[in-house]
């Protein structure tokens, strides 16, 4: 399963913390998100990424920026940027077949793991608070 405009708040991607009050935050461009890919059962990263149509590499350069309250912030204040992304949500299937010496098939077992989870952040979202 498939949602849209997640945000991962598992980690920080950049932030800043306000000295004195009325102080104001930007986070620029060029922060690096995680792509995460969870895999079981002796499933490749690349496998799972393929099915679900992301890429499998480990990060993503994110291309905007945030900036706080125009107003300011109060001294202490943390301004963090977390990814946005689509998450995903899904099994992996093994099925394992042993067959004899003429080919015949003796048996087939199939597992499933538990649910696992993949995140996949865009290049133009962050979320600030």
């Amino acid at each position: 399963m498939k949602k849209t405009y997640q945000v991962d708040r598992s980690r920080v991607i950049g932030y800043c913390k306000i000295g004195t009050d009325g102080g104001k935050c930007t986070i620029s461009k060029g922060e690096t998100a995680t792509r995460t890919i969870n895999v079981a059962l002796g499933a490749s990263r690349g496998l799972v990424s393929g099915q679900l149509g992301i890429s499998s590499s480990h990060s993503q350069t994110v291309t905007i920026g945030c900036e706080s309250d125009p107003d300011g912030m109060k001294a202490g204040q943390v301004w963090r940027a977390y990814a946005v992304g689509d998450k995903f949500t899904y099994k992996v299937k093994k099925r394992e077949t042993r067959y004899s010496n003429d080919g015949r098939v003796l048996s087939t077992n199939t597992s499933y793991s538990g649910l696992l989870w993949a995140f996949n952040p865009y290049s133009n979202g962050l979320f600030c608070e």
